[in-house]
């Protein structure tokens, strides 16, 4: 009896990390400017720029149909203005929610990055699953390597599902 409970307990210490960390769904996709809906504030200083609470629209096609929506994200960001083509570099920070699909989830999302002098945008945002999503996370590492403030935006990323008795699900 004591072997099979000293058993027990070691398999608890070697299983639980694993269930922890949850069911991984990696992805990748493109996420494209739709419209800019609020400008927000904003103001100069110099050379330098200030803007918050832009709201824009954005389409994201994925390979993963969870991922695959439509959100509307608010931004904020400090640049330093340049000449055209990159017109300014500088940290960017928001939030965004995206529509609810056919099941009903829905995610809210918060990152950061950052617009480099030669224009490029690199980005991670982590999400949290609402609704028929309740229990996922979203990890996605985001990058826009064209000069166009609106150009395409690639990402890849991981789904995590702590669905099965993760304590910590909202």
């Amino acid at each position: 009896m004591l072997a099979v409970l000293t058993c027990l307990m070691l398999l608890t210490v070697v299983v639980a990390p694993v269930s922890a960390r949850g069911i991984r769904t990696t992805f990748t996709g493109t996420s494209y400017f739709e419209e800019e809906l609020d400008p927000g504030e904003f103001w100069l200083e110099g050379d330098q720029l200030y803007v918050r609470g832009l709201v824009e629209r954005y389409r994201i096609e994925a390979s993963d149909p969870r991922i695959a929506w439509y959100s509307t994200d608010i931004s904020s960001l400090n640049f330093t203005l340049v000449d055209e083509p990159v017109v300014g570099y500088g940290p960017i920070w928001g939030t965004s929610t995206t529509d609810p699909d056919e099941s009903g989830g829905y995610w809210s999302c918060r990152a950061f990055g950052y617009r480099t002098q030669q224009g490029f945008n690199y980005h991670y945002e982590t999400c949290h699953g609402h609704s028929a999503y309740r229990g996922l996370t979203v990890r996605r590492f985001i990058s826009r390597e064209v000069t166009d403030l609106q150009g395409p935006l690639n990402f890849h990323g991981v789904i995590i599902d702590r669905r099965g008795g993760w304590p910590f699900d909202d």
